[in-house]
């Protein structure tokens, strides 16, 4: 069984290998909008157009980006305040909002979600990966 998994944008960013990789999963890809637009604001700075950046999404990785709907808005909600309510002193999520969006879209099991940066996302438990670690899970069904 292919999972569905939800893809960071520093996951695309600094691994060009990924790519290659996600033409071969078989699973749903989602790349959440918040995401989206992370990476291709990136990829525009370095001259990339954005005929090119959907091409590489869309027809290269064959990731899906989802539009964020009120579902997801709620479970942000949900998220932050959990986070809010069980963490000790000030919490600053003025850099965060867009971590627990991505986050809204993989927050329900068994969606996993893939990131760089593991750490940000420790509310989601055993459920997040690095590119590495992912590919490691699926090598012998590729």
């Amino acid at each position: 069984m292919w999972d569905r998994i939800v893809i960071d944008a520093c996951t695309i960013i600094r691994d060009k290998g990924f790519f290659r990789w996600m033409n071969s999963y078989r699973g749903t890809k989602i790349l959440p909008l918040v995401a989206y637009i992370e990476y291709s604001v990136g990829q525009r700075r370095r001259g990339k157009s954005q005929e090119k950046i959907d091409y590489l999404i869309k027809k290269v990785a064959h990731m899906e980006i989802p539009q964020f709907k009120i579902s997801e808005a709620i479970q942000t909600i949900n998220i932050v305040s959990n986070i809010l309510d069980n963490c000790e002193g000030d919490v600053n999520f003025k850099n965060k909002w867009r971590d627990c969006m991505i986050a809204s879209h993989a927050y329900l099991p068994p969606t996993l979600l893939i990131t760089d940066n593991v750490g940000d996302f420790w509310f989601l438990n055993t459920r997040v990966f690095t590119p590495e670690q992912i590919r490691e899970r699926y090598r012998d069904k590729m």
